[in-house]
């Protein structure tokens, strides 16, 4: 584990100080394949952990996000938001992910959100994106989401929905994004949650 760490960070620490944009779309894959890796090596430890154990890969994790915010931050500063037009939408679902993940720097958060809302407005982003951090945001700020697209655990193996202003309107909100009904996203949350705890993988 600690070698798998010691190479996700020399992964991140290999790109260079002074900026080539024509590269920026291969970094964001790079930083989310550490990312990725990381997250599912944790899901896969949470249903063995005993009351109280912390999972290691945990503390691993903390250190690939600053790391990956940091690096998320200058790409940003000098290089703009990934346009879909100029690079396909990969590249911004990538940034977008990684700035889901960016929980410990809300103002960083905030900033991205502004980006992606510009972004969206010039048909250069995805809205569904644009929804999930616009709700994590909100969390963060003890305000209720307008999409409900954040849960919590209570427990390894169960799951509950963060506030949200009103469910119906929630709904609507969801069928203007083109997203599933909230009721669909549920079972697909439960399904999820169910394959994990039974040591399925994701």
């Amino acid at each position: 584990m600690r070698i798998f760490l010691s190479f996700s960070l020399a992964l991140i620490s290999t790109f260079a100080l002074a900026f080539d944009c024509t590269t920026v779309p291969r970094d964001l894959a790079d930083m989310v394949a550490v990312d990725q890796a990381l997250r599912f090596r944790l899901m896969g430890e949470l249903p063995t952990l005993q009351a109280g154990e912390h999972p290691h890969t945990a503390d691993h994790l903390a250190v690939v996000d600053r790391s990956n915010t940091k690096r998320l931050k200058a790409i940003l500063q000098h290089c703009g938001w990934p346009k879909e037009s100029v690079v396909g939408a990969q590249p911004g679902d990538n940034a977008w992910l990684l700035a889901q993940h960016a929980d410990h720097d809300l103002q960083f958060q905030l900033y991205v959100l502004r980006l992606l809302e510009a972004a969206v407005r010039s048909g250069e982003a995805s809205a569904e994106n644009l929804a999930y951090l616009a709700d994590r945001v909100a969390i963060a700020q003890g305000h209720m989401q307008l999409y409900g697209t954040q849960f919590h655990q209570p427990g390894n193996c169960e799951f509950e929905l963060e506030p949200v202003d009103d469910i119906a309107k929630v709904e609507t909100r969801r069928k203007e994004l083109g997203m599933p009904t909230l009721t669909e996203y549920r079972r697909q949350m439960e399904e999820m949650l169910a394959r994990r705890c039974k040591g399925e993988g994701n």
